[in-house]
């Protein structure tokens, strides 16, 4: 099966929190047609559009590396004891 595009997987997680285009738009300081190429995949995500990424996501709930690739990295924090992370 191919691996979901970001277009693809910003349109599944906007619908899943029930936000318009205009909703997501206005959240990342985007317009309404940014956000239709961008799931369309008429326009890919790029590193100029990086804070709207943030902002996305941040609305969305997941995380930018989520939003963009699909997959979820955890990091290993390490803390020694007393020391907050």
């Amino acid at each position: 099966m191919p691996e979901e595009s970001c277009g693809v997987r910003l349109k599944r997680l906007r619908q899943k929190k029930h936000l318009s285009q205009e909703t997501l738009a206005a959240a990342a300081n985007l317009r309404k047609s940014h956000i239709s190429m961008l799931e369309s995949g008429e326009r890919k995500l790029t590193l100029l559009s990086a804070l709207a990424a943030v902002a996305m996501a941040q609305t969305l709930g997941v995380s930018v590396d989520y939003l963009v690739t699909g997959k979820e990295r955890h990091r290993r924090a390490y803390v020694t004891q007393g020391e907050a992370p």
